[in-house]
């Protein structure tokens, strides 16, 4: 079965829907009426963030999406502990958009990012990406350069994410090469080189957004995208 990925936009008063404010604890509540800083936005997309997955999860599992138990491993990556199941989750967020990555067999990443938002770039790539993606912004344009930047981050942070690993051990050992040719290709090494075979996938969404898909398994069938409406309808993305 391909894996699912869920599109919510965090809209005004998201956070007052019944089934939202039964899946927030109250330290959650607390955050989300402070509202204040700078960096209140982000925050408010975390809380509701976790609370939408729980929802989701919930409906899949068949439970109440307050009763799940949902640990963290060694390197803080979440997962299942209660009840027993075979889905693989992840979550990501940027902006006002919440991304959402529901796996039945395989573990997945997934990574979202705003290309509007306030980034060094240029800076970044010169100090995290290999030779071969340094070279792929050579002579581009600002914006095709900062749509290619984000294109190979998200797809590197989502390979740490399916792995469970620490983004600064495993981004050196990750390496994105020929995008916008036929045949791209991920190479990993190092820590990161501990998958056995991946599936992975960068998409644009609403020319604004870029995300990165990396699925532990050797299926390479394209994940499902949909965008969840207010009113709960799934739209394909």
């Amino acid at each position: 079965m391909p894996a699912q990925i869920l599109i919510h936009r965090i809209t005004e008063g998201i956070e007052t829907d019944d089934r939202v404010q039964a899946v927030l604890d109250t330290a959650d509540k607390r955050r989300l009426g402070a509202g204040r800083g700078s960096r209140s936005g982000e925050r408010r997309c975390a809380i509701l963030g976790r609370a939408l997955m729980r929802l989701e999860l919930g409906d899949r599992l068949r439970c109440d999406p307050s009763e799940l138990v949902i640990e963290r491993g060694h390197q803080g990556k979440p997962y299942i502990a209660s009840p027993n199941t075979r889905w693989h989750f992840n979550l990501a967020h940027s902006g006002d958009m919440v991304a959402i990555a529901l796996s039945d067999n395989a573990p997945i990443g997934i990574d979202v990012e705003w290309r509007g938002r306030r980034t060094r770039a240029d800076q970044l790539a010169a100090h995290y990406f290999g030779t071969h993606e340094q070279s792929q912004l050579v002579g581009l344009s600002r914006d095709l350069r900062r749509y290619r930047f984000f294109q190979i981050w998200t797809v590197k942070e989502s390979v740490t994410k399916a792995l469970g690993e620490s983004l600064w051990r495993t981004l050196s050992g990750i390496e994105v090469c020929g995008l916008g040719g036929s045949e791209p290709e991920l190479r990993l090494s190092g820590a990161a080189n501990g998958a056995s075979s991946l599936a992975w996938w960068h998409m644009d969404l609403d020319n604004q957004y870029s995300l990165g898909v990396v699925r532990l398994a050797a299926d390479s069938h394209m994940p499902t995208v949909l965008t969840v409406a207010p009113d709960g309808r799934r739209i394909p993305a």
